[in-house]
């Protein structure tokens, strides 16, 4: 009798379970109207300095708006071809008339950073060449035999016209730290500068200079030199010419 029952309630649980409740099954077509519910990912509006951007997701979306900034370079790395050039009057016991030594070296290295207004430089003099052996060896030897490098030091730049950075030349006065045999020295260059641009958007950006100053022997604590054979004059030209490179993107 009991089982009977038992049979019964569960034939009843069975028809409950398929009555006629209806089962929605959202159509193909059906839209939520509810916008605040929308949500398109594939892109983004970004507004920046007044002016909007809009990007995709994905490798594009750098590449675009790498293409909307623009960076303006300010730091170089001085490359080849740069040299530093010195000129003095020499008198040779064997000719008649005074003639111009000129020692020059491509080993040049060093910084310049515009935003920062500094740069750092190196020359090395013992690669100092001129068109006599017997003049290089002396200079190596005898005028800088502790101290092979000389070193540029340039802590305040001028104001830099904004038209600069579009590739306009800039003539200056810039005042340099200069160290010799240990000794620092302040020299006023006339500076001529200008940047360059191989591609607007990706290129070596380059910033060519060119300089001109002069000292005097004392000005390092240093002895006019002369022997037997030669004669020199106590002031010395020297010439700058820099080509700095800086990777950038531009726009």
């Amino acid at each position: 009798m009991r089982f009977h029952y038992l049979l019964i309630l569960l034939f009843a649980i069975l028809i409950i379970s398929c009555s006629d409740e209806k089962t929605i099954i959202p159509k193909g077509n059906n839209q939520v109207n509810d916008n605040s519910l929308s949500f398109t990912p594939t892109k983004e509006i970004i507004t920046q300095n007044n002016e909007t951007f809009e990007s995709k997701n994905g490798d594009e979306s750098s590449d675009f708006l790498l293409e909307k900034i623009h960076f303006k370079s300010t730091y170089f790395e001085i490359a080849e071809p740069s040299s530093v050039t010195f000129t003095v009057n020499e008198k040779l016991a064997r000719l008649p008339l005074p003639i111009d030594a000129v020692l020059s070296t491509e080993i040049v290295n060093g910084t310049i950073d515009l935003e920062y207004s500094k740069s750092d430089i190196t020359v090395d003099l013992h690669t100092l060449k001129s068109d006599q052996d017997k003049r290089d060896r002396y200079v190596r030897d005898q005028l800088f035999p502790e101290q092979r490098y000389a070193f540029i030091k340039i802590d305040k730049f001028p104001n830099i016209p904004d038209d600069f950075y579009e590739g306009a030349g800039f003539e200056t006065t810039i005042s340099a730290v200069v160290n010799v045999n240990g000794v620092d020295a302040v020299l006023d260059f006339d500076i001529t500068a200008q940047l360059s641009y191989i591609n607007p958007f990706y290129s070596d950006e380059i910033l060519e200079i060119t300089g001109v100053s002069h000292f005097y022997w004392s000005d390092f604590n240093m002895d006019t030199p002369k022997s037997g054979f030669f004669t020199l004059k106590d002031k010395v030209d020297v010439q700058l010419s820099f080509v700095a490179k800086s990777l950038v993107i531009r726009y």
